[in-house]
């Protein structure tokens, strides 16, 4: 009976040992790809609402309330009134106060995204913390 356990003891350590091995190449093989994290990202920073305006998905610009104030405005307001403008933010509607983020002038994606997120101080996950630019 010793026998059979040192058999099975010595077959269940090479299964680990080639196991283990597959594992470590499976690992390695993909360390050399600079995969950007995160993969994808939200639509809008996070905590604003997106709403369809003309077919379109655009984010709208939460409002400045001294009394209920929203977790993420970052520095866009300033003595109650939006301080962004279209040349700092491409697809900024003044009248409706939202932004579209796929607007065409987004030209480098998340690159320009988190450019303007950090500038603003507008936490976005996925776009704030991008790690390829």
């Amino acid at each position: 009976m010793d026998r059979f356990y040192s058999i099975v003891l010595i077959v269940a350590i090479i299964v680990l040992i080639v196991i283990l091995a597959y594992i470590g190449m499976q690992i390695s093989s993909n360390a050399g790809q600079d995969t950007p994290y995160p993969p994808q990202h939200g639509h809008c920073p996070d905590y604003w609402e997106s709403i369809e305006r003309n077919n379109i998905n655009v984010c709208q610009i939460p409002s400045a309330n001294d009394e209920d104030p929203h977790p993420n405005l970052g520095s866009i307001y300033e003595n109650g009134q939006v301080t962004l403008t279209t040349d700092s933010t491409p697809g900024y509607d003044e009248i409706s106060n939202t932004i579209d983020f796929d607007d065409k002038k987004w030209y480098t994606g998340p690159c320009m995204k988190k450019k303007w997120a950090n500038q603003f101080s507008i936490i976005w996950d996925g776009v704030s913390n991008y790690n390829d630019c």
